[in-house]
């Protein structure tokens, strides 16, 4: 009968403790996977709700790729890394990068973070653009003093890193991938 193909976005840390839920997504016809890691650094994932990558990525992500690289029923693996996370200096991504390029799996991505308010809309914000001071962040301020969170522009003030650095590392890492 007929099998429909499709791709979506997965929770790894789910398909770390459902294993089965591999196979039959691959049964189901699943021929690309999205996976929004964003950091391997410890304390940078306990911030931003994202603490499983750095304890099991390492250990799950070969293992995931070797089972979807089955060639009757291969899925891609695509992985999607955020550069300008609280308190994760360049060493660490660069860190990422690498040992993503020494295991050779899926395709990734490099994004730099962005910290704004769109529109002004504080309810269209992340958690870390309402609360990027609690977050280590800093934001330059508008013309009567006030934080300007419309801009984009951010320093982390734990590792000094800025909006601007982390977009252009993270132009430079994609480059590793291509």
């Amino acid at each position: 009968g007929w099998q429909p193909a499709w791709g979506g976005y997965l929770r790894a840390d789910l398909l770390d403790t459902r294993r089965a839920s591999i196979e039959q997504l691959k049964a189901s016809g699943l021929t690309s996977a999205f996976l929004g890691l964003e950091t391997l650094h410890r304390k940078a994932g306990d911030a931003v709700g994202k603490g499983w990558g750095a304890r099991r990525a390492k250990t799950l992500l070969p293992q995931l790729y070797r089972q979807f690289a089955d060639p009757g029923d291969h899925v891609n693996l695509h992985c999607n890394w955020i550069v300008g996370l609280p308190g994760e200096d360049e060493a660490s991504i660069r860190a990422t990068a690498e040992w993503a390029r020494f295991h050779n799996f899926g395709s990734h991505r490099f994004v730099g973070l962005t910290l704004y308010l769109e529109k002004n809309d504080p309810a269209a914000a992340s958690e870390s653009t309402r609360w990027y001071a609690d977050f280590g962040y800093s934001v330059p301020s508008d013309e009567k003093g006030n934080p300007d969170l419309t801009s984009g522009r951010w320093q982390d003030t734990n590792t000094g890193m800025t909006d601007g650095q982390a977009r252009d590392l993270a132009v430079e890492l994609n480059q590793l991938f291509t």
